[in-house]
């Protein structure tokens, strides 16, 4: 996923305790963050992920839209990348949103990270300044060990790549995708408290039709 010039360093808390949550959906998260965070970093670069222990509080709550007090497992990804400005940080979770040129990224990435978190009753935020970096801050709600014994089960959320399959007339971006990933696209969008624009569609579609 990462180049030889970028160093990745994982410092875990040997003290975090448990969460109950699909383990296929952290290897998403960490994933998407990591890649994110690479394609920030031009040159060489850091980026490290980290554990632990939270507690929030009413005050933490109130400056963080959509935290609930409680006890938690943080988990961070911090790069050394070019960082943000508020601008781009009010629209990072925005399904569809990127700034990376055309082409080069379907803006999913960060959408689909999201609403895995807001699935499992978390809260996610980033932090950054222009030219100084970004750190993601996740909080997972802790569990006790008796709670976590019993498999959870999710459906896949969305593929490794999906492609753009046409354009509408207003410029939304309609998109297709297999029936599989289908509900958990509307998941994110909806998490994301915007209407979902995604339309199903088959392999066996004419690559002309138009979209309305």
């Amino acid at each position: 996923l990462i180049s030889e010039d970028i160093k990745l360093t994982f410092v875990p808390d040997n003290d975090a305790g448990h969460i109950l949550m699909d383990p296929s959906q952290i290897d998403q998260i960490l994933v998407n963050l990591v890649v994110n965070a690479r394609d920030a970093i031009e040159g060489r670069g850091d980026i490290t992920i980290t554990t632990a222990n939270a507690v929030l509080d009413n005050r933490y709550c109130q400056s963080h839209r959509g935290a609930s007090p409680g006890s938690y497992v943080r988990l961070c990804v911090c790069d050394t990348g070019s960082g943000m400005d508020a601008a781009t940080l009010n629209r990072i979770f925005e399904p569809f949103f990127t700034t990376k040129e055309l082409g080069k990224g379907t803006g999913l990435g960060l959408a689909t990270v999201y609403g895995i978190v807001k699935q499992n009753n978390g809260e996610i935020h980033a932090e950054s300044q222009p030219g100084n970096g970004c750190t993601f801050v996740i909080h997972i709600p802790r569990q006790t060990p008796a709670s976590v014994e019993r498999p959870l089960e999710s459906p896949p959320l969305f593929p490794v790549e999906v492609k753009p399959y046409c354009w509408s007339r207003t410029m939304h971006r309609i998109w297709k995708l297999p029936d599989c990933c289908w509900r958990s696209a509307a998941t994110a969008l909806s998490a994301a408290h915007l209407r979902p624009r995604l339309a199903r569609s088959s392999s066996s579609m004419p690559a002309k039709s138009r979209c309305c």
